[in-house]
């Protein structure tokens, strides 16, 4: 009979410990101009907490999207389950109403960016003095535009002064404007996703939004393969999941579908220190 009992609470226990409803708690890190900026901390649900923090932040074109984004949410509570704790931050949307395409002038572009890097910083710093997370716990994932600025901040890229370096950084369809401003000393362990197809932020080397050269817009971008050959170049760890034929979807499709390869590579890479070298594929499922 006791064993029975036992066996009972040890199902019910797991399926508490496991089936639990996650509440992030929501912190204002910075006004700004008038924009409240906001970041939601998702705890770790299992008592084997991990020692990192993965911190996203949305896509949207800097025009619209949200850190509450039902997706992004998921992804926080998901990673959450599995012992990470996780956070999604808000940041100044610069160009909405504006657009952020071929008629939008290359200068208002990178300032664009640089506001997005000011965000990080900003968050970056609270967390550290006021949550007690600190810069190099964390993993830096931005998902299109938010893939753009983690780069730029990553690598400090038109950055007037160089900023204390996050553990690693996860880009999902993202881009730099200047490869040369990845060096030694600033490269990251860094985790790639990107269609080999997508039209809107390039795979290689290419215009934004492939505007031609008339166009005020015309900004060249170094994406996920120019990165990644910089840093085999540069000898420094890095992972690309290249999807065959994969356009912009793949900004936030491994989010849902690859969860187990973000998971097994924060693992390896940042937990570890294995100095990861690798390309791999995913086949795009019709």
């Amino acid at each position: 009979m006791k064993k029975v009992f036992l066996i009972t609470a040890l199902i019910f226990s797991s399926l508490v410990l496991f089936g639990q409803e996650i509440h992030p708690e929501k912190y204002l890190y910075a006004i700004s101009k008038g924009d409240s900026l906001f970041v939601d901390i998702y705890e770790p649900s299992r008592q084997e907490r991990k020692d990192i923090t993965v911190l996203v932040m949305h896509g949207g074109g800097f025009m619209g999207g949200s850190f509450r984004n039902p997706r992004i949410v998921e992804f926080c509570e998901t990673l959450a389950k599995e012992g990470f704790q996780t956070a999604s931050m808000s940041y100044r949307l610069t160009r909405k109403d504006k657009g952020f395409d071929c008629d939008t002038p290359k200068a208002d572009k990178i300032q664009t960016f640089r506001f997005a890097v000011q965000d990080i910083n900003s968050c970056l710093d609270y967390l550290d003095t006021e949550v007690g997370i600190k810069r190099n716990k964390i993993v830096m994932l931005g998902s299109s535009a938010g893939a753009e600025a983690v780069l730029h901040a990553a690598y400090g890229v038109d950055a007037p002064t160089v900023m204390p370096q996050f553990a690693g950084l996860i880009s999902l369809a993202g881009a730099i404007t200047h490869i040369q401003d990845i060096t030694e000393n600033n490269a990251i362990p860094s985790l790639f996703f990107h269609g080999t197809s997508d039209k809107l932020v390039p795979y290689g080397s290419a215009p934004h939004h492939f505007c031609t050269e008339d166009k005020r817009g015309f900004l060249i971008l170094y994406g996920s393969k120019a990165i990644t050959d910089k840093l085999e170049a540069l000898d420094k760890p890095f992972t690309i999941y290249s999807v065959a034929n994969g356009g912009h979807e793949i900004s936030w499709e491994p989010m849902t579908n690859n969860i187990e390869q973000i998971n097994e590579w924060i693992e390896k890479a940042i937990i570890q220190k294995e100095n990861l070298q690798q390309r791999l594929e995913i086949v795009k499922k019709e």
